[in-house]
C-alpha cells in the first residue's frame, strides 16, 4: 500500500496543490462570472492549466524525492 496522505500544510504536495489551484479556481470563476458570454470557456483553461502545472510539478518532485531516497 502506497503512502498515507496526510491533508495539512505539512504536506509539501497538499501547499502546492492549495498555491496553485485555489488561485486558478477563484480567477476562473471570476472570468466566468464577470466575462462575455464569448469569453467564457477561459474558465475551465484556466483550471486545467492550473491542473497541468500542480500535476507537473507533482511528477517532479516526486521523481526527484525517489533518486533522493534510492542513494542513500
Amino acid at each position: 500500500m502506497g503512502e498515507r496522505f496526510e491533508m495539512s500544510f505539512r504536506n509539501i504536495e497538499f501547499r502546492a496543490w492549495c498555491y496553485i489551484m485555489l488561485p486558478c479556481t477563484i480567477a476562473a470563476l471570476l472570468v466566468v462570472w464577470y466575462t462575455d458570454y464569448r469569453y467564457q470557456y477561459f474558465g475551465p483553461v484556466i483550471v486545467l492549466l492550473g491542473w497541468v502545472i500542480y500535476y507537473g510539478w507533482r511528477y517532479v518532485h516526486r521523481k526527484k524525492r525517489k533518486e533522493e531516497r534510492s542513494r542513500s
